[in-house]
């Protein structure tokens, strides 16, 4: 089983985004093809754990694709484990496997388990697979979810024991975008940045009270880890250069489809500026 794993690993690993990116690199979806055969028999020798365990209730419970909720709960079931099994004396031989795993995910012979998390998150962002917020999934919906997830048998075969406050934990991080206050103005949009703190705060470009601009004046001053994008009608170069005078993280149009706002605001919260509207 773990030779089959090793191999299904390395495969997956430097092939499974040029597989997506060109149906037609053979080579790339031949090499996915025995990571899907070698996994499956892993899985079968092996048993699964809270991966699956999470997503056999939830895809019972919503419409959402199996695979994307594994995709999207992976990085986060991985960094858990990780975090029990710290705690664990007896399961270090267990985090050396997610070492192991963290070196052939990224290629790097000196990576460490936050490394290989890191990667599996990015992968995620660069397959474009959603989170569980946008798969229609809620914090109102976690406690049943775990409940069910705590009684299913794949939960069972997971290689440490993670409580509810880790279950919990990875069901948050896995949702991706959560909306924590909306604002009438722009005077009300500057006093829940100074109380609410959030990552990303989204502005239209022209609303009562303060303007977009004067308001991300004021957060890069007083609360320079909230990033702003700005949301806008207009799709001129006027209002595209007073956005980025404001250093602004990002420049999006109101026409744009609802799935690309969401990958604008998780690249803002990462840091990186995204200009759309044929600027």
């Amino acid at each position: 089983t773990d030779t089959l794993a090793r191999e299904g690993i390395k495969r997956g690993a430097r092939s499974i985004l040029r597989a997506y990116q060109n149906g037609c690199d053979l080579s790339a979806r031949e090499d996915m093809a025995l990571c899907s055969l070698f996994g499956g028999l892993a899985l079968a020798n092996g048993g699964l754990g809270a991966v699956h365990g999470f997503a056999g209730p939830m895809g019972g419970l919503f419409k959402a694709a199996h695979g994307e909720i594994c995709a999207s709960l992976l990085p986060y079931v991985v960094k858990y484990n990780v975090n029990a099994l710290e705690q664990d004396e007896a399961g270090q031989d267990i985090k050396i496997r997610f070492v192991e795993i963290a070196r052939m995910l990224t290629g790097d012979p000196d990576a460490g388990v936050n490394d290989g998390v890191a990667w599996l998150e990015s992968l995620v962002d660069r397959l474009e697979i959603p989170g569980l917020g946008a798969m229609g999934i809620e914090k109102t919906d976690f406690k049943n979810i775990i409940e069910k997830a705590k009684a299913s048998s794949s939960m069972q075969k997971n290689p440490v024991r993670l409580d509810e406050s880790a279950l919990y934990a990875i069901l948050e991080e896995a949702s991706d975008i959560e909306i924590v206050g909306e604002a009438k103005d722009g005077t009300e949009a500057k006093q829940m940045v100074a109380e609410l703190d959030p990552d990303v705060l989204l502005l239209d470009l022209v609303m009562p009270g303060l303007r977009a601009c004067e308001i991300e004046a004021w957060v890069r001053t007083n609360c320079p880890a909230t990033v702003a994008l700005v949301l806008t009608g207009h799709d001129r170069d006027y209002y595209l250069a007073k956005a980025l005078e404001a250093e602004v993280a990002g420049f999006l149009t109101k026409e744009e489809a609802p799935e690309r706002l969401a990958e604008a605001i998780r690249h803002a919260a990462r840091g990186e500026i995204l200009i759309t509207g044929g600027q």
